[in-house]
This record gives structure tokens, sequence and C-alpha cells, in this order.
């Protein structure tokens, strides 16, 4: 059970009302942020986007070219962030067969 607080302009101390539901804005109160809309990169935007990494400077303690090897490995791989960051030498297998080097 929820417990909303409510004042009108009228009276000086808040009401208690108890609601079961969750409050939920009406569409005409919720705004859409697009920047946060999922779609898949073009090929011009990935190559701008490693291009961009390869040349940039240190950021987040990681050069330039580290943060093109992680985002290459990510695009090519379908890896998330996390999964990425859990990443450790003894994940890869380089004596093995092109395909094979990675071992989830």
């Amino acid at each position: 059970m929820k417990i909303a607080l409510y004042s009108s302009q009228a009276e000086t101390s808040a009401q208690t009302v108890r609601t079961d539901r969750p409050h939920r804005p009406s569409a005409q109160t919720v705004r859409t942020d697009r920047r946060l809309e999922r779609r898949e990169l073009s090929e011009v935007e990935i190559q701008y986007l490693l291009n961009a990494a390869k040349s940039g400077k240190v950021l987040a303690k990681m050069t330039g070219f580290q943060r093109f090897t992680l985002y290459a490995t990510a695009l090519s791989t379908g890896l998330r962030a996390s999964e990425l960051a859990s990443l450790t030498p003894a994940h890869f297998d380089l004596d093995a067969e092109a395909g094979s080097t990675f071992d989830r």
C-alpha cells in the first residue's frame, strides 16, 4: 500500500491519502526523451565512433587506442558493458583457431 501526500492551495496542512495504485502521470505531462531511443548504428556512424575513439585523448584512464579496441570488441561480439568489464586474460585462448579465442 502506498501513501501519497496531497495539499491544496486553500489548505495550510498536507492531507494523507492512501492508495493501492502507483501514481501514473497523465500522457500530457510525460515528455519523451528522444536521446534514449535505442537504434542500430549505421556503418558511417560506426566508422565515425571508432575513428574518434582511436584518435581521442586519455579519458577515464583509457587511451584512444584502448577505447577503440573496447568499442570494436563490443561491436563485433555483442557483449554488454558489464560483460566486457569482467573480461580477464584467462578468457582468451590466443593459440586456438580463429573464432574460438573467447571462452564464455
